[in-house]
């Protein structure tokens, strides 16, 4: 496991197992979220404040919990990475769309994962059809300092061999 959410409600303390997942949790020195929804975070757990998810959304919730997984060292390169595979996989420019706010909205993505998602989407031919796509990931990658994808070959100069006098 690379992180643990625990969904601490009633009768999770007397679950014989719910402890123990977060005992090995513990062990193996994994990020571990707490998810407050109608119990405090206890035991070795109870240093973490935990997100709050009573009178939440379910969507809002699971915002938490990616924020929480891209600030953490601990999972951030992951959730960057898997990020950049669903957007390079996307089926649809509005699903691409969407994973590029994704990307606007964070601090900080490293250039190799940038690069990396450069060559991944140029591989995929529908995404590099549209325009709209194309000038969101560019303002996207000029936010991060990285060069904008090019697609298609910029014209060559032309050789002096080929100039007709």
């Amino acid at each position: 496991m690379d992180a643990l959410a625990a969904i601490l409600m009633p009768r999770f303390q007397e679950s014989k197992w719910c402890d123990q997942e977060v005992g090995v949790a513990v062990g193996r020195d994994v990020l571990i979220i707490p998810i407050r929804k109608g119990l405090d975070p206890y035991g070795f757990i109870g240093k973490y404040q935990g997100i709050q998810a009573q009178g939440k959304t379910i969507g809002d919730v699971a915002e938490a919990i990616f924020e929480t997984l891209v600030k953490s060292p601990k999972t951030r390169n992951k959730i960057l990475i898997s990020l950049s595979g669903a957007l390079s996989n996307a089926t649809t420019s509005e699903e691409a769309l969407e994973k590029v706010s994704i990307f606007k909205s964070l601090e900080g993505v490293p250039s190799d994962i940038l690069e990396n998602l450069k060559q991944q989407v140029a591989d995929n031919s529908r995404l590099i059809e549209s325009k709209e796509f194309l000038d969101s990931l560019n303002s996207m990658l000029s936010k991060f300092n990285v060069q904008k994808i090019v697609i298609g070959k910029a014209e060559q100069e032309k050789e002096w061999d080929d100039i007709p006098f």
